[in-house]
């Protein structure tokens, strides 16, 4: 997921407020870091160190950057993570709220005494999950749409993007067949479609 060379501009009148003069190539092509090409929705990661190949973003919990490589396998992550709080959340809730129907008042003090320690670990678990529950719904949101976290949070940035109307994303080829290239064929676009270029790449 490290950078790809990519080809120089093919505008021959390109303006040099596009194109670095040194080296013929549109900017949003070139990474002044990696020092070499790159292909469009890539983006330079200063925490890695490198450009990574449809950049969504960086994330802290796993100490790596999610991009074309395993962006598919951070989405499962984060279904089983939601899963698994959840569940585990409801599981402690239940064996503190539930006592024996024979049970003397002493021993349910007990039993709540025992289960102190997991009703703690649950109310600080919940806000883990709620948190994990927006993000796994953002990222629902993100694969259906085809587009990246960059891309929707920079997208006024993003030089490929920025004389796109907001409405529109170039990649969207609705929501079925979006969910399908992620999650089955893993087809990535590289290139705007034509009707979206005005200086193709």
């Amino acid at each position: 997921d490290l950078c790809v060379m990519a080809p120089a501009c093919p505008d021959t009148e390109c303006s040099t407020s596009k194109c670095d003069p040194a080296t013929g190539l549109r900017k949003e092509q070139y990474c002044k870091y990696c020092r070499t090409t790159k292909l469009l929705r890539a983006k330079h990661c200063h925490s890695c160190g490198c450009c990574v190949a449809r950049f969504d973003h960086h994330c802290f919990w796993i100490y790596n950057c999610v991009g074309a490589k395993n962006h598919f396998r951070f989405f499962v992550l984060l279904i089983l993570l939601t899963v698994n709080l959840g569940w585990g959340n409801y599981l402690v809730w239940e064996s503190f709220t539930k006592t024996p129907p024979n049970a003397t008042f002493n021993q349910s003090n007990i039993d709540a005494a025992k289960n102190i320690v997991p009703l703690i670990a649950t109310f600080l678990g919940m806000p883990m999950w709620i948190f994990i529950l927006i993000v796994l719904s953002c990222h629902i949101v993100i694969v259906a749409t085809s587009v990246t976290t960059w891309e929707f949070v920079k997208r006024s940035k993003i030089p490929y993007l920025r004389s796109i109307p907001s409405g529109s994303n170039p990649w969207d080829k609705g929501c079925l067949n979006n969910v399908a290239s992620f999650c089955l064929t893993r087809k990535m676009d590289w290139k705007l479609p034509p009707e979206y270029c005005h200086n193709p790449v």
